[in-house]
């Protein structure tokens, strides 16, 4: 997870949770009442829109705050697909569009807790600390053979979490065997 250049930890965090905020607001204006969800705006029906609305000002401030377009694309599961095409025919439309907010609200929450814990890895006086991501492992050469004395100016800590060590766990049982290396 990697912050666009002079974007720091706390002006990230920040705005990840005015877009939380917003989420939230939209799902609870849409659904005040049982069938709010199937009231009817110029393109469908309204807590569609307020989703839709809300996701894509997500969306703009995702790009703006990192580099990777993987983070954009966890916005967007399956659920957000189908909810650009609920009409007032769709059945439930209310229950999928809730349980797509709840996945978004969980993801966002999951980026704020990652950026905290590194702001106190970052904190800590007079150490030196990488934080090892799943591209380190798979990509180019070995992380132990790179010249981390040069990359960080000291020789100091490696930090490997645990979100990681589960994904190179996942490809290593994928069958692809350039991934298992």
């Amino acid at each position: 997870m990697r912050l666009r250049p002079g974007t720091t930890a706390d002006q990230a965090i920040t705005r990840l949770e005015e877009m939380l905020r917003r989420v939230h607001d939209a799902s609870t204006r849409s659904f005040r009442s049982p069938n709010a969800a199937l009231a009817m705006g110029p393109n469908g029906p309204s807590s569609r829109l307020d989703y839709l609305r809300a996701i894509d000002d997500l969306e703009g401030q995702v790009r703006n705050l990192f580099v990777e377009p993987e983070l954009v694309d966890e916005l967007h599961g399956d659920r957000y697909w189908r909810i650009h095409e609920l009409t007032h025919n769709s059945p439930m439309p209310d229950l999928v569009i809730q349980a797509e907010i709840k996945r978004v609200k969980h993801l966002v929450n999951g980026w704020i807790d990652t950026l905290a814990s590194y702001q106190h890895l970052a904190g800590r006086a007079g150490d030196v600390v990488a934080v090892l991501d799943t591209n380190a492992f798979m990509h180019d050469r070995l992380f132990t053979e790179l010249p981390w004395h040069e990359v960080l100016g000291l020789q100091r800590s490696a930090v490997v979490r645990l979100v990681v060590l589960d994904e190179l766990d996942d490809k290593g049982y994928s069958g692809n065997k350039r991934l298992v290396r």
